[in-house]
């Protein structure tokens, strides 16, 4: 008896499987759907983003019933070409092109070659948008700027304010950007050469056709002043020696006035020619107490607080000077081992010398006058293949200073040669 239930049983589930074989796709909210209509879209120019919920659909249910739907509700996206054909592009680009084809995978399925329903399908949305030489537009300055510099012309920023109107071969109008309506500097002309004070109106150039401006755009000519921005103070980079035997006066220190102007340009002035700016006399106010006929080497703090003026524009700023480290202006070498012999290919090392130091630039005296061997460079340092075996025994060389810009005042002496090991 058990036996022929369970026979029953599988022929059950036998039928219900056909049954569900041969059945019409599954539904989208309990109906299937016939069609998706668009009802109406937006005018687009070239360039713009497409909004999904700018665009109203219709769709038709296999019941009869049918409803309204935005692109967003449905899914609007763009599309790509697929094994399937027409496919949803989740990473497609929403920027018009000029004719664009998006789509809605919306309720329904498509029956593939063999029957089966395993394709969700695309419903296509042909987008067409207007190039920008199609399309008539209007400019309203009424919040751009309202004025300009003698002899300056329009920039990018005075542009902005500017409310641009697009209409359509059809009469439709709607608001779109400057950029999506390829408006720049170039779209206008101005003359800026008039007086300042009086006015100049903004004009569409020639080679523009399909921009208007409305109101007119007219422009206040401000003079061109540049004004200074900033001032500050930069030390000359001049020989100033903390152990000096004659002291340094401020007022003897050299140092830079670096103006800015508000277009990004600079001047500099240096400080035995402040009478020499270009906009006049540059004033520069050391605001301690004799501060000018004070000794830098008095100071501790080597940074000097000062008032500069300039063409109307004052900065409270400060100078800070740099020592410049003291150097001798004679050399004496000597070996450290005076019986050292270099082999081939051997480098004869600085540090295999004792440099004594006299006549230093700053006047002081040391008690110490030895100087450091790294601020000295061998010349023809390498001992040569061969020089161990023949010559006179000896290998020349030239130490000098390592700083070029101070080579020249600095006289080495001492050593201009080295022993070289010869061979028996």
């Amino acid at each position: 008896m058990k036996k022929i239930i369970a026979c029953v049983l599988s022929i059950a589930v036998l039928f219900a499987f056909a049954a569900c074989e041969a059945s019409t796709p599954v539904s989208y909210y309990g109906k299937n759907v016939d069609s998706i209509t668009l009802l109406s879209a937006p005018d687009y120019v070239v360039g713009e983003i497409l909004n999904p919920s700018d665009f109203s659909f219709r769709v038709v249910y296999n019941n009869g019933e049918t409803t309204t739907r935005n692109g967003a509700e449905l899914g609007l996206a763009p599309t790509k070409s697929g094994s399937s054909g027409l496919e949803i592009d989740t990473e497609g680009d929403y920027e018009l092109t000029g004719s664009d084809t998006f789509g809605i995978a919306y309720g329904t399925t498509r029956p593939d070659a063999n029957g089966s329903y395993t394709v969700k399908a695309v419903w296509p949305v042909l987008v067409k948008a207007a190039a920008v030489t199609d399309v008539d537009f209007t400019v309203d300055p009424t919040n751009a700027v309202k004025e300009i510099k003698k002899g300056a012309s329009l920039t990018d920023d005075d542009l902005d304010g500017l409310v641009v109107t697009a209409e359509f071969e059809n009469g439709n109008t709607k608001i779109v950007s400057a950029s999506v309506a390829k408006i720049s500097t170039s779209t206008f002309t101005v003359d800026t050469a008039g007086a300042a004070e009086s006015t100049t109106t903004v004009k569409v150039a020639n080679s523009v056709t399909n921009v208007t401006i409305d109101p007119a755009w007219t422009l206040t000519i401000k003079e061109e002043t540049n004004k200074v921005t900033d001032l500050k103070l930069e030390f000359a980079k001049q020989e100033i020696f903390e152990k000096a035997k004659t002291k340094t006066l401020l007022s003897n220190v050299k140092f830079n006035v670096v103006v800015t102007f508000e277009d990004g340009t600079t001047e500099t002035i240096a400080s035995d020619s402040l009478t020499s700016g270009n906009r006049g006399t540059v004033t520069v106010d050391f605001t301690e107490v004799y501060a000018a006929n004070t000794y830098v080497q008095d100071k501790t703090n080597l940074s000097y607080a000062a008032v500069v003026k300039y063409d109307g524009f004052t900065k409270n700023t400060s100078l800070t000077i740099e020592y410049t480290e003291d150097y001798p202006t004679q050399v004496t070498v000597t070996p450290k081992d005076a019986n050292k012999k270099y082999l081939d290919t051997q480098v004869v090392d600085v540090n295999d010398f004792t440099y004594t130091g006299s006549g230093w630039k700053s006047e002081h005296t040391y008690t110490d006058n030895d100087v450091d061997a790294d601020k000295f460079l061998i010349q023809n340092a390498t001992i040569l293949i061969g020089e161990q075996a023949t010559g006179n025994g000896t290998h020349s060389i030239t130490i000098v200073w390592k700083d070029e810009t101070l080579r020249s005042a600095i006289t080495v002496s001492g050593v201009t040669s080295v022993n070289v090991k010869q061979d028996a």
